[in-house]
């Protein structure tokens, strides 16, 4: 039983995060990563297991897991290297997902040497400082790196078993996307659209 508590545990959290930074994924955040993903077969099967996961009445067992994980993967290959600009957002935000569904499928073993709050941290703060780049002011200094804080506390919560604790986690999740993804599209658009 508590091996089955682990894995739900596990599962939510991986959910949770797919809320969060699948959103950022697919918000057109970068001309060149649509371009690139769009007419993969990958990019297209992605919409339901993503879809699934969102959902929060949906049953996702680790199979469904596996299916995100194998869409990601194949996605994330088409880069020989990490890319740079407006690209690095929704690469780092499969790459997110990715680690998260390894950690589902203990393919990212539990003592890996950056553990997944520091890739969350560590994302926030590239966030922040493509805001303070592009001379966007947000309502308060390290405004993504303080809500990752906020919202690792409400994941701290989650056991597998708490279905309020995963539901405020989901909720807060989904109010965290659209803000990435607003402060984001603000900061990479100019006069002549996505870069």
């Amino acid at each position: 039983m508590k091996n089955d508590r682990d894995l739900m545990r596990r599962i939510q959290r991986a959910r949770v995060v797919v809320v969060r930074f699948g959103t950022v994924v697919e918000a057109g955040l970068s001309r060149e990563w649509t371009e690139t993903v769009t007419d993969e077969p990958e990019w297209l099967a992605l919409r339901d297991p993503l879809s699934t996961m969102r959902d929060e009445s949906s049953a996702v067992s680790i199979e469904s897991i596996s299916n995100l994980l194998e869409c990601i993967g194949s996605l994330l290959d088409l880069w020989d290297e990490e890319p740079m600009g407006s690209t690095y957002y929704p690469y780092k935000s499969a790459e997110l997902i990715e680690l998260h569904c390894r950690m589902v499928t203990r393919d990212l073993p539990d003592n890996a040497p950056v553990g997944l709050d520091e890739w969350l941290g560590r994302f926030a703060r590239h966030v922040d400082w493509q805001m303070t780049k592009s001379g966007i002011e947000l309502e308060v200094p390290q405004y993504f790196t303080a809500l990752e804080e906020s919202l690792k506390a409400k994941e701290r919560q989650l056991n597998g078993a708490n279905e309020a604790a995963f539901h405020t986690a989901m909720a807060a999740s989904r109010e965290a996307a659209p803000r990435y993804v607003d402060a984001l599209r603000s900061a990479l658009t100019d006069s002549r659209g996505p870069r």
